[in-house]
């Protein structure tokens, strides 16, 4: 199975995003993000949409790069599961 390595070069906005120093990114090198057909559900064939990627539709990955491009130095924060927000006041 490809990598993430691999897949961010073939799918659409793939990106390698830069971890911040002190990230525990357990034990991996480099961490990208690109598009997956099923981004948020689980894959019905052997091959996943990723293994630790970030990942999102394809509409989804060109607006996350377009926020980057435009807040040079600007952070990501990428979480290992969905935690619940508070309620909007605003």
């Amino acid at each position: 199975m490809p990598n993430c390595a691999v897949l961010h070069q073939s799918k659409p906005n793939g990106r390698a995003l830069e971890p911040a120093p002190g990230t525990n990114t357990f034990g991996r090198s480099l961490i990208r993000s690109h598009s997956c057909a099923n981004a948020f559900g689980p894959s019905l064939g052997p091959h996943f949409c990723s293994e630790g990627c970030v990942t999102g539709t394809a509409a989804d990955l060109k607006r996350l790069n377009e926020l980057i491009d435009d807040e040079p130095g600007s952070t990501l924060q990428v979480m290992d599961q969905f935690t619940r927000l508070p309620p909007r006041f605003w």
